[in-house]
């Protein structure tokens, strides 16, 4: 049984793997993304339910892959995470629609 689609975007495959796996087991079906562009194009062609978001991405930041996402779709949750946590982040993440700011 399928509960939803999560969208997995972050440039590190080693954390971007392990986290597909871990959903995957927990009945989800996981896109995955290693930037910012490769998530607009996967979002695109599926319907998702929840983005997890790294802040830092090759090709645009994880704020700015959020606010093209959440101008475009209100109803979609966004998790932004990141390893490098500041106040300022948290805020402006959660100030553009972001549902949770987490640590890796």
């Amino acid at each position: 049984m399928t509960l939803g689609t999560l969208l997995i975007v972050d440039d590190e495959p080693g954390i971007r793997e392990s986290l597909v796996d871990h959903f995957e087991g927990r009945g989800l079906r996981v896109l995955a993304a290693a930037t910012g562009s490769e998530a607009l194009t996967q979002a695109a062609a599926n319907l998702v339910d929840v983005m997890l978001v790294d802040q830092r991405l090759p090709d645009m930041s994880g704020l700015d892959v959020l606010r093209t996402f959440r101008s475009h779709d209100d109803d979609l949750e966004v998790i932004m995470m990141t390893a490098f946590a500041d106040v300022e982040s948290a805020v402006a993440a959660m100030k553009a629609g972001a549902a949770d700011f987490i640590l890796k």
